[in-house]
């Protein structure tokens, strides 16, 4: 885990940096705050990028406009219930937890 500036463009540069270090590790990038126009460029060059939060119209938005910057988006629902992680970790998976991933990762 790399913790990148507050700047954007020096979190743009430190993120081409560690992920250019990574050689052929696949990497991904989490944006915990809206997004300025330096990301739109690094976003637009994922293979997918998934989009999570409380607010479901916001999250629509966001996806929408993830789209207009040629970004293969998708909506990645909500995290699953406490009850359900547990069990997931102890291997055993609930019908449907994996629903909104599955989704996401069908639109590629």
């Amino acid at each position: 885990m790399v913790a990148l500036p507050a700047d954007a463009a020096a979190a743009v540069a430190a993120w081409r940096r560690a992920e250019a270090a990574s050689a052929d590790v696949p990497c991904m990038l989490g944006l915990l705050a809206a997004r300025g126009p330096e990301w739109d460029v690094v976003l637009a060059e994922r293979d997918l990028v998934l989009v999570h939060g409380a607010d479901a119209d916001l999250v629509e938005l966001a996806v929408d406009r993830l789209a207009e910057t040629a970004a293969t988006a998708a909506r990645l629902d909500p995290a699953p219930s406490l009850t359900t992680r547990v069990l997931a970790m102890a291997g055993i998976a609930l019908p449907g937890t994996l629903s909104s991933l599955r989704a996401a990762l069908a639109q590629q």
